[in-house]
């Protein structure tokens, strides 16, 4: 039947194709979409040459009408390559359009194909509208096509030339256009050296031309004159509404621009207009103009233009000419150096630059006219670099935008600036690449760049970015400095705030020294680097209450010889991440240093490297306070060094930091020290609760003394407060505290975690929490002549894990385990547990009781929780054997062992058996374990033990996951490990028939009924949750723990026994584990169970 099903295909997809082919559906993508050729049928294969060139064009190959053209009696839809070719070449052959609109819905590429320009001299586009609809026409190509009738390069257009009627042309990109026509003579392209007339758009407008929307973008036009981006040469009123010319390049001999050629109204007088009109206007960005004759009169905008009437201004133009915008840039092919623009001779590569400064569109011939023209607030933006002879007064807030250009300091004996007003913003914006500000070598008087004067009190500084260089005269006492300075001793408030500054000069680069008057200094230094010759860097002296200094991420490098980085005089100064170095050479008398406190100033050192041939931090002896947060300080001499004269106080404060060097207080000084490393041993600077500790490789760290807890767990007693001090602090009383009291009960005394004996406290606080236990003893009289005496010691390795604890029931266990066990032995037997050795020895000296005499058996309880290192290998590998890959554990140690003591009527021991262990008991202890109810939160729990090599699960008697008490009853005794899962374990025991697998579910879910298993010769009769076969199991019920479940088979024959088994004599499949184990309490029961429910999870 293949060849049926293969022919009824055929046939579908042959119906298919005829019903696609009769309703004539084009078979498009939705959206936008960038169409190019040749795909049309149209289209041949044919070469064929066009005039003389051998140039293939679309017109050629499109020569019938193409889907992608629609038309009617007033519209056409172009939708590809070859519906754009046909519509010019329509009208090539003489089709009118004109008043239609012509509507554009898809980008066209036009790469494949040489376009022959549209020529509508004779009216074909009267009154057309071409709307683009926010499509693009890209790689228009005019390269080797000549125009019809035989000009070289003439009209090379989109549209060649229009008649004298309005055409509208919107909402449409060029990009990637190729005007550069050349002519074929007979032999090989030469550049068409009269190609005239040239545009991306059209080549001769005749009539009014409107263009809204319309970009021209990364194209080249290359012709010999009267070309542009829109039109090459206009003879009509052209209006530009939102366009732009966009990375384009425009290459000829004259009469040429980035966005009209020539337009004969300059010629001719014929008063036709360019209008740039609002929205919008039109932007010019990144073009470029590449020239060869430079003698004309000259416009970037429109090569010979008549009137330009910019109801909206053209981007950066001014007056009707474009100046220095950035946006256009400029070659010349020749060399040439300059051009004409309205008989005013530029450099080419920039328009304008007889200008210093300009505000918005206004340009002025200096600096000093455009500060004095410039309303308060305003931002000058210089054109060229500008040299200042005299000083020049700020007297309003202004922002002056390098832009890349340099400011240079002739001023001598004064500084470039003097800000006079009050409450003055002046700013400098150097963040354009090679901005900044100079002094020549030549001026060896300068005061510096800008001053606050006493008269200008409250005003801001604000350098961002540039560089600046240059020398100043003067010293301290002088407040010279290379950016900013102020008068000193004056009452006065003055805000800095350098930015990104790059700075070099012979001394200071900002110095304000105030701190006599009545005012208050802030300074925010950010970023930037500086460098300082032959003397200080940074000088700021304020009034300490209320002046301010940041320096972040700054890098200073100074030769300051007998000085500092910075002084930070009274005021309060941070430090962040900044990298500070003074290599100059020193004297005892002024020492070197990289920040120098005094005058009773504050300094934070938050983070950075502050590093100095002599001292790396300094406190002078007039006083101030260090605190050194972080950081890496170092110095040859002194790290930090502090001195103090008179009623001066010099303080340091070490909380963290790398410090390399010595620490030099004098005897006035004070040096406190809390957190940090250390080269030199800083113990005697450290107060008493923190600690130097040495390191390997001889450095010191100084951290605060961990808080240290002694802990008394009473096991079931009335509590006992702590004990708490500071890790390595000694203890002054070491008496254990008062006895604890438990009912029915006697205090034994305290043990440690591995139940040592404690009697006295440590003589010094260990780290961390050190917990002491309470071991009890309850004494039960069983007969006249014999005492039990049941000791119970609860430990844990670990406070925070979970905690065994034994119960009352365990005790009375215990003990009914003992009596049973000393009568086997007084009846000639061996308990099982206890070695046969020990019974006899036990018999023997019960057997020689004294007269009058009694026996008392100890019986030790102990139950422990061990961390991984008290357990041993063997036990964990056993652990692990039984352990699913999700399960974490928690290991415990619970023992039991007896001793046995003959004693005379006086209660002397004459006899004494001692701590013979008891590996199983007859009647089961009952054992709590304690965890945090976190720990079981939404966890399966199970107990996996190791006794004689084998491993057994016991599943808990009772989980209390509300307080965290997990119940189990223990018989025989070694190691015990809780474990605790994300997941159940259901195990299938399928009692003779086929193996079903295992199944792990999350908690709390419902295990998967698995396929019935199968037994020859019998029927399944279902899964039950005993052993007995009694309650069948509900694979609904969610669950909380692993089980097993058991197979029942019932005899073909339909008779079973009680069990299920149809009289076979087979047993019920054995279970993993029974609850209770019996056996005779012969000895001393170790307990060790691991609990799964710490954080670590374990693989063994």
């Amino acid at each position: 039947m293949k060849w049926k099903k293969r022919a009824k295909q055929t046939l579908a997809m042959a119906l298919t194709l005829v019903m696609v082919v009769s309703l004539n559906v084009p078979v498009v993508a939705f959206g936008e979409e960038t169409i190019s050729g040749p795909s049309e049928t149209q289209a041949t294969e044919d070469i064929s040459t066009f005039g003389n060139s051998p140039a293939r064009t679309w017109q050629e190959v499109v020569t019938e009408q193409p889907d992608g053209f629609q038309s009617d009696a007033s519209t056409v839809t172009i939708s590809t390559p070859q519906g754009l070719a046909w519509f010019g070449k329509r009208i090539n052959e003489g089709q009118s359009y004109a008043g239609f609109t012509i509507t554009i819905t898809a980008n066209l590429d036009m790469s494949s194909y040489e376009w022959f320009p549209i020529d509508a001299k004779d009216g074909q586009l009267a009154s057309t509208t071409i709307n683009g609809s926010g499509c693009s026409i890209s790689n228009l190509r005019i390269v080797d096509t000549l125009y019809a009738g035989g000009y070289e390069g003439y009209y090379a257009a989109f549209i060649g030339r229009t008649s004298g009627h309005p055409l509208a042309i919107s909402n449409i990109t060029f990009s990637g256009a190729n005007i550069a026509p050349n002519y074929y003579d007979g032999v090989q392209f030469a550049v068409a050296n009269n190609a005239s007339s040239c545009a991306v758009l059209v080549g001769m407008s005749q009539g009014s031309l409107t263009l809204e929307n319309v970009s021209v973008e990364n194209s080249t036009i290359v012709a010999a004159t009267k070309h542009g981006a829109y039109v090459g040469q206009n003879q009509a009123n052209v209006t530009m509404t939102g366009c732009s010319v966009i990375g384009c390049t425009v290459q000829g001999e004259y009469n040429y621009a980035s966005v009209i050629g020539y337009s004969n109204g300059k010629e001719n007088n014929n008063g036709e207009k360019i209008s740039i009109e609002a929205p919008g206007g039109i932007t010019l960005v990144g073009n470029k103009l590449v020239f060869k004759e430079m003698s004309q009169d000259f416009d970037v905008f429109v090569g010979a233009s008549g009137l330009v009437d910019y109801a909206t201004p053209v981007y950066g133009l001014t007056g009707g000419k474009l100046y220095a915008t950035g946006a256009d840039f400029y070659t010349t092919d020749d060399g040439a150096t300059t051009f004409l623009l309205d008989s005013v001779s530029y450099p080419v590569e920039r328009c304008a630059v007889g200008f210093e400064a300009s505000t918005g569109d206004v340009y002025y011939p200096s600096l000093q006219d455009a500060i004095t023209a410039a309303a308060s607030g305003q931002t000058i933006t210089l054109q060229s670099d500008v040299t200042i002879a005299s000083p020049t007064t700020i007297d309003k807030s202004l922002t002056i935008d390098l832009n890349g250009h340099k400011i240079i300091n002739s001023v001598e004996n004064d500084h470039a600036f003097n800000i006079t007003a009050p409450n003055v913003t002046f700013t400098v914006n150097g963040t354009a690449e090679n901005s900044g500000m100079t002094i020549p070598d030549t001026n060896t008087t300068s005061k510096g760049l800008i001053y606050v004067a006493e008269s200008g009190s409250g005003s801001t500084v604000a350098l961002n970015g540039g560089t600046y260089v240059g020398e100043t005269t003067g010293n301290d006492k002088s407040g010279n400095s290379l950016l900013v300075s102020t008068p000193v001793d004056k009452q006065m408030t003055v805000n800095m705030n350098l930015t990104d500054v790059t700075a070099t000069s012979n001394k200071f680069i900002a110095y304000s020294d105030i701190r006599d008057g009545n005012g208050s200094l802030n300074i925010v230094v950010t970023g930037g680097s500086y460098s300082s010759t032959d003397g200080p860097t940074f000088g700021f002296g304020g009034l300490k209450q209320s002046s301010t200094v940041s320096f972040s991420g700054t890098g200073v490098t100074a030769a300051s010889n007998n000085g500092y980085v910075i002084q930070i005089y009274s005021p309060v100064a941070t430090f962040e991440n900044c990298t500070f170095s003074n290599t100059g050479s020193s004297t005892d008398k002024a020492p070197t240093t990289t920040v120098a406190v005094s005058g009773g100033g504050l300094a934070d050192i938050i983070s950075g490297t502050y590093t100095s041939n002599h001292h790396g931090l300094y406190v002078y002896n007039s006083g101030g306070t260090l605190n050194v947060k972080g950081g890496t300080i170092s110095g040859e001499e002194a790290a930090i060094k502090a001195d103090a004269l008179g009623s001066a106080v010099s303080i340091v404060n070490i909380s963290a930091g790398t410090i390399t060097g010595n620490l030099v207080p004098d005897e006035k000084s004070k040096f406190v020290i809390t957190g940090g490393s250390f080269s030199v041993d800083p113990s005697k600077y450290v107060p008493e609760d923190y600690v130097a500790t040495p390191q390997s490789g001889g450095t010191w760290i100084v951290a605060q003394r961990e808080a240290a807890t002694i802990a008394f767990d009473s096991n079931g007693g009335t509590s006992v407060a702590p004990i708490t001090g500071k890790a390595g602090l000694t203890i002054d009383d070491r008496t254990l505290p008062e006895k604890p009291s438990r009912n029915g009960y006697t205090f034994l005394g305290w043990v440690d975690a591995q139940g040592n004996k404690v009697s006295e406290l440590p003589a010094t606080f260990p780290a961390g929490t050190t917990t002491y236990f309470a071991t009890w003893e309850a004494v039960v009289q069983t007969d006249p002549g014999t005492s039990m005496h049941v000791q119970v010691t609860q430990v844990a390795d670990e406070p925070d894990q979970p905690k065994p604890v034994v119960t009352e029931e365990a005790v009375q266990a215990a003990v009914s385990s003992a009596q049973s066990a000393l009568e086997t032995i007084k009846q000639g037997g061996t308990p099982k547990g206890m070695s046969a050795d020990k019974a006899k020895e036990i018999r023997d000296a019960v057997n020689n009781l004294p007269a009058d005499g009694s026996v008392k058996v100890i019986v030790s309880v102990n139950a422990e929780q061990r961390s991984d290192e008290h357990v041993t290998g063997t036990d964990k590998t056993s652990i692990g054997s039984v352990m699913t890959d999700d399960e974490t554990v928690v290991y415990f140690d619970l023992n039991v062992s007896m001793t046995v003591q003959v004693l005379d009527h006086d209660g002397n021991p004459k006899a004494s058996i001692d701590n013979v262990p008891l590996s199983v008991v007859d009647e089961p202890l009952l054992i709590e374990i304690h965890v945090d109810p976190e720990l079981i939160k939404n966890k399966a729990v199970r107990i996996a033990h190791v006794h004689n090599g084998v491993t057994e699960i016991i599943q808990p008697e009772s989980i209390d996951r509300e307080t965290g008490v997990i119940r189990v009853y223990a018989s025989a005794f070694s190691t015990y490990a809780l474990l605790t899962s994300s997941n159940v374990t259901v195990t299938f025991e399928s009692n003779g028939g086929s193996a079903v697998a295992a199944q792990s579910v999350p908690f709390g879910s419902v295990a998967t009924r698995p396929a019935d298993p199968t037994r020859s010769g019998y029927v399944f009769a279902g899964w039950y949750s005993d052993q007995g076969l009694t309650r069948a199991f509900d694979f609904a019920t969610p669950l909380d723990t692993s089980i097993t479940l058991y197979a029942k088979w019932s005899g073909q024959s339909g008779s079973s026994d009680a069990s299920g088994l149809a009289n076979t004599g087979d047993a019920v499949g054995q279970s993993v584990v029974p609850l209770v184990i019996a056996g005779v309490l012969a000895g001393t029961i170790a307990l060790c169970a691991a609990i799964t429910l710490s954080a670590r999870r374990r693989k063994l």
